[in-house]
């Protein structure tokens, strides 16, 4: 509240309210029983474009029928170095797909993924 007095007795008052709403939520995401590890092999291959940009191919295979049938992923980035507050960084943007076939017969019945997942990819890593 702002309170100003003038010399001829007039009062002025500047007031602002400002209003807070706080609320709770709470939410449960058990996993059940849908766990696995597999072998996999990969492989990753990097070709400097110049002294701060650069491209990278990664792929890598996996399962072979030990837990999954068979998964696999592939990679494809753009990475580049820049500055941001004055804090070097590297930021990489690209696609990736990834692709898993795993099932098992659990203690909540059979469970399975069977699926194949694309999109774009980002990420920064800060240097100092």
């Amino acid at each position: 509240m702002i309170d100003r007095r003038f010399g001829s007795g007039q009062d002025i008052a500047l007031s602002k309210t400002v209003q807070v709403d706080v609320s709770k939520a709470v939410a449960f995401a058990p996993s059940g029983d849908l766990e696995w590890v597999d072998p996999f092999v990969g492989f990753r291959i990097r070709h400097e474009m110049g002294p701060s940009k650069e491209l990278g191919l990664e792929a890598d295979f996996g399962g072979f029928g030990v837990s999954s049938d068979f998964s696999w992923q592939v990679v494809g980035t753009y990475g580049f170095d820049t500055t941001c507050i004055g804090t070097p960084l590297h930021a990489v943007i690209g696609y990736r797909a990834l692709s898993v076939d795993f099932s098992e017969n659990g203690k909540f019945g059979k469970n399975g993924i069977d699926m194949v997942q694309h999109g774009p990819i980002m990420g920064v890593t800060f240097r100092w």
